[in-house]
């Protein structure tokens, strides 16, 4: 039975406000706690007085997979984890509780691409930020598969995102019940964007991590090109449309994005790219190439940059250059190299230092 706003759960912590979606028995509601903070709030309704044992026996499992996955580090960063969950009984209902409040799905956003400047711009600053999202995606799937959890749908509907900063706020959702309720662990998923080509021929092998990349690889390419027009064709012909539209992108993309888009999705699942720091590493490299100015991007080549923020020469020659100040370090408090809000904040500020800046060759 449907729940309704208003209704108070896990022994009254969580009030419902705004139901967001609902799929058979899922739901999903903008919650408030007792402090009125905001959350998001997953629902899975179950028959009967209590659910079945196996259901039981794969929700305990899940919560304590998605537990672990929200204690990894750098999960916070990427990921929409895990606040709160339990069964409630009076409701009838699996819930969880996500510290995702106020997100929207990306998905919804690509439906209506003009009405978002963020997704529709054609500058390559905003292409940046959009693979700079990807990248915080990437490390989000490769926190995931740390843990052996498979997302099994990485795609638009699966990443949230704030309004009020769409790129930065990007975090990968999706993944609560990766094993779903009623579907056999080795069975596929519905068929998606993120279906790989040879599981649309009839391969019922297990999904596999390689699978979640084809599908990065095919949420990338939705991003940055727009393939939207795409969504109700055969699943198919809309990855070969796919395939296509990034090849002829060459007047739209970078080589290099047009590249790792390729191989990301390439039709032979062994040439695809799927080791996560190959395509974290390719992902940073496109970020850095855009942040060149047009001549240098004409260059095709990636750069980059590594720097020790616990040499003392760095630190002293930055904290007189403006990284006092970033920091927000009063006169006479020292930069502490130990302290990973030091050594973070030098990242970020040297980043901005050299954002837009040019390449020169010195001669030796």
């Amino acid at each position: 039975m449907p729940l309704d706003e208003g209704t108070t759960l896990l022994r009254g912590r969580y009030e419902l406000g705004t139901r967001r979606s609902a799929a058979g028995y899922a739901e999903a509601w903008t919650a408030y706690d007792e402090d009125g903070l905001q959350y998001l709030v997953r629902t899975w309704a179950y028959d009967g007085d209590e659910p079945d044992p196996v259901q039981r026996a794969l929700w305990d499992a899940e919560l304590r997979t998605l537990y672990k996955v929200g204690s990894s580090p750098g999960a916070d960063d990427t990921l929409a984890v895990l606040k709160d969950a339990g069964l409630d009984r009076d409701a009838k209902s699996f819930v969880m509780v996500l510290q995702a409040a106020g997100y929207g799905s990306v998905a919804d956003a690509l439906a209506a691409r003009t009405e978002h400047g963020w997704l529709s711009s054609r500058d390559p600053a905003d292409r940046r930020e959009l693979w700079r999202a990807a990248g915080r995606v990437a490390a989000g799937l490769a926190v995931l598969h740390s843990q052996d959890v498979l997302h099994r749908d990485v795609g638009a509907a699966a990443l949230l995102y704030l309004p009020d900063e769409p790129t930065e706020s990007i975090r990968l959702g999706g993944f609560e019940w990766s094993v779903r309720l009623g579907r056999p662990l080795d069975a596929d998923p519905p068929v998606s964007w993120s279906s790989p080509p040879e599981r649309l021929a009839g391969d019922t092998a297990a999904w596999r991590p390689d699978d979640d990349w084809f599908g990065f690889g095919m949420l990338c390419a939705r991003l940055v090109l727009n393939l939207e027009r795409y969504a109700n064709n055969a699943p198919a012909e809309r990855y070969a449309r796919v395939v296509k539209a990034i090849e002829a992108a060459k007047t739209t993309l970078t080589e290099p994005e047009r590249a790792l888009l390729l191989r990301l999705i390439d039709p032979d699942p062994l040439e695809r790219m799927t080791r996560p720091h190959d395509v974290q590493l390719s992902v940073r490299g496109i970020v850095a190439l855009l942040a060149a100015p047009p001549a240098a991007r004409a260059d095709d080549r990636p750069f980059t940059l590594i720097v020790n923020p616990k040499q003392v020469g760095l630190y002293d020659y930055l904290l007189e250059r403006g990284l006092r100040e970033h920091l927000g370090l009063d006169d006479g408090q020292p930069y502490d190299p130990r302290n990973v809000a030091h050594t973070d904040g030098l990242a970020v500020f040297l980043r901005r230092d050299l954002d837009g800046g040019s390449l020169y060759a010195v001669p030796k």
